[in-house]
């Protein structure tokens, strides 16, 4: 694997990325009676917002932790199962493709994680100018920690932090 094609690039709002995900979340069918929720979360799903071009899928099983028929078929659709990663107990991570395509997360509806990543996209796509201002961030990062996907991830933290702030607000005011 080369550096770059590994690395962090943010790049303009792709109308296909949808369309990507919703290809994949056919070819994901392969776990259909496992599956109880599927969604598309990142920025990717956020219409209009630059992003890296990796497709975030958000999934939920009938169980949280994927059983090894359930990885195997996922590796038949060349994902790569890496476990827990981000060391939240309620998550698992897979990723496809080199320069990566897809990020495939796996967490169980409801769970703090889950809620997280909905609420979030959800703001992004109601609120354009946070949105704006999120990408600003990540191209800024991008070009600092371009081979550092660790850092680029770790210093994004304390704007999202303020952004789920808000949306926890707006989501408040909305159920109003």
């Amino acid at each position: 694997m080369k550096d770059e094609e590994d690395g962090v690039w943010i790049v303009e709002y792709d109308p296909g990325w949808a369309e990507k995900f919703e290809r994949e979340r056919l070819l994901l069918q392969v776990l259909q009676a496992d599956i109880s929720q599927i969604e598309h979360i990142g920025s990717t799903s956020v219409p209009g917002l630059a992003a890296k071009p990796i497709v975030d899928i958000l999934m939920g099983l009938q169980q949280l932790i994927p059983t090894d028929d359930q990885i195997r078929s996922l590796e038949q659709l060349n994902y790569v199962y890496e476990g827990q990663v981000l060391n939240i107990p309620e998550h698992y991570f897979l990723r496809k493709g080199m320069p990566r395509l897809f990020h495939l997360h796996i967490a169980q509806p409801g769970s703090a994680f889950w809620q997280r990543q909905i609420l979030f996209r959800d703001f992004l796509r109601a609120h354009p100018d946070q949105a704006q201002e999120y990408v600003c961030l990540k191209r800024s990062l991008a070009t600092q920690f371009r081979h550092d996907r660790k850092t680029y991830a770790a210093r994004k933290t304390p704007l999202i932090e303020v952004m789920l702030s808000q949306a926890r607000a707006w989501q408040r005011q909305v159920q109003e």
